[in-house]
């Protein structure tokens, strides 16, 4: 039996937390950093579990970019 990659793994764990409302308070997931700690996996890792999220619609990602003119 093939086991689950951990990328799936760990995005049905924030599917789960999102459908259940433990991100309402603030409408944000915890920081990547954060992510990264709590799974104890790589930064790529949480990248592909967030972007399964991302093409289920279920979450977007803002970034900051700061320009100089």
């Amino acid at each position: 039996m093939k086991e689950i990659p951990k990328y799936m793994v760990i995005a049905n764990q924030l599917r789960q937390r999102i459908a259940s409302g433990d991100f309402s308070d603030t409408g944000q997931l915890p920081q990547e950093k954060r992510l990264i700690q709590a799974y104890n996996v790589s930064r790529i890792t949480i990248r592909k579990a967030l972007d399964v999220l991302v093409t289920e619609n279920l979450i977007y990602i803002l970034v900051s970019i700061f320009c100089i003119e």
